[in-house]
């Protein structure tokens, strides 16, 4: 399931968690663990985007869906979390400054295909 590209950036521990290091445009930890997602945002340029709002943890089973864009050569790419019962922003301006959004670029592409399968598999095999 994990590319060998991203070894370094895919852990998978000995309890069942699972943690994603997004390092290239909105540095980002997303660590899963059963119904449990916590997104935990570093650095400048989150500091500005998004604030400092520490750790955000999101409960897997409300999860409804994912927006996913790919990094082109002009635009960077985003995940944004679709929650039940919550109206989602769309766009890459939206995504940079939404807390249910991951920015990244081309040298995290890997990962996020990654971390979007994971979800879709979690979505559609409740």
């Amino acid at each position: 399931m994990f590319g060998k590209k991203n070894i370094e950036k895919e852990k998978i521990y000995n309890d069942g968690t699972v943690e994603f290091t997004f390092v290239s445009k909105q540095k980002c930890v997303v660590t899963i663990k059963r119904n449990r997602m916590d997104v935990s945002f570093f650095g400048a340029s989150n500091a500005l985007a998004k604030g400092l709002s520490g750790t955000k943890t999101m409960n897997l089973d409300y999860l409804i869906g994912i927006q996913f864009k790919a990094p082109d050569k002009i635009t960077t790419g985003y995940i944004q979390f679709i929650f039940n019962g919550i109206s989602s922003s769309q766009g890459l301006n939206n995504a940079i400054k939404d807390e249910d959004a991951i920015v990244f670029n081309q040298s995290d592409l890997d990962l996020a295909i990654d971390l979007k399968e994971y979800l879709l598999d979690y979505i559609f095999n409740k």
